[in-house]
């Protein structure tokens, strides 16, 4: 005879499956019943993977990428940017709320970051305060490509001030390997906006008059 536990088996300590009316469970459910009413479209999975809201792509000439209208029914976002640029500069992170612009105040962002390169044969380690948390494209960056990721916790909060948590790489290539002018690594940033509003919009804004090429990036959103 099977043993274990299972719904309405005779051989199972556990009762009769009551019928299920409602999107709501009135006790505790086994797996096999969860997989079964959930297999049946009778309970909806709930999100548990990064949702792809939108995406931009581009080919060169672009000066700042935005995602407006954000939608308010997710509990965090993240933004995946890999690309290219015209220079060796940097892509700032700005925020907005109640449907507004973005805030370009340097004096309402607060941000600390991390970047380790290599430089001289040398491996070093720098940091820095910055108003917005940023990395540095690659220099002449032809074949070069930047990797940038920023994740937005809680975004549509309205009780504590948004923050930002970044991670990224970059590389320079003026020179070979080893030398002053060719330095890259991982860079770590964290960042708070004084606004206690819902995040509804954000801007990655370049600096230093330098231009997006051959990128694509991508808003993702996941429910808790």
């Amino acid at each position: 005879m099977p043993t274990g536990y299972e719904s309405g088996k005779a051989w199972s300590p556990i009762g009769a499956q009551a019928t299920v009316s409602t999107s709501a469970a009135s006790r505790v459910w086994t797996l096999n019943e969860v997989a079964a009413y959930e297999g049946a479209g009778t309970w909806p999975a709930p999100k548990i993977h990064w949702e792809a809201i939108s995406t931009t792509t581009g080919t060169t000439g672009v000066a700042s990428i935005e995602f407006s209208s954000i939608p308010q029914n997710f509990k965090d976002l993240r933004i995946v940017y890999v690309g290219q640029s015209s220079g060796n500069d940097s892509l700032f992170c700005e925020m907005g709320t109640g449907g507004g612009a973005v805030d370009t105040n340097n004096n309402n962002y607060g941000a600390v970051g991390v970047r380790a390169y290599d430089a001289s044969s040398l491996d070093q380690t720098e940091s820095a305060w910055r108003k917005h948390p940023s990395f540095t494209f690659p220099h002449n960056s032809a074949n070069q490509v930047a990797v940038g990721i920023w994740d937005f916790p809680n975004y549509t909060s309205t009780n504590f001030y948004k923050m930002t948590m970044f991670h990224g790489s970059s590389r320079n290539v003026t020179g070979n390997p080893g030398s002053s002018s060719a330095y890259g690594g991982p860079i770590w940033n964290g960042m708070n906006w004084k606004n206690t509003g819902a995040l509804d919009r954000i801007k990655l804004a370049e600096d230093g008059g330098i231009t997006l090429t051959n990128y694509t990036c991508t808003l993702f959103g996941i429910s808790g």
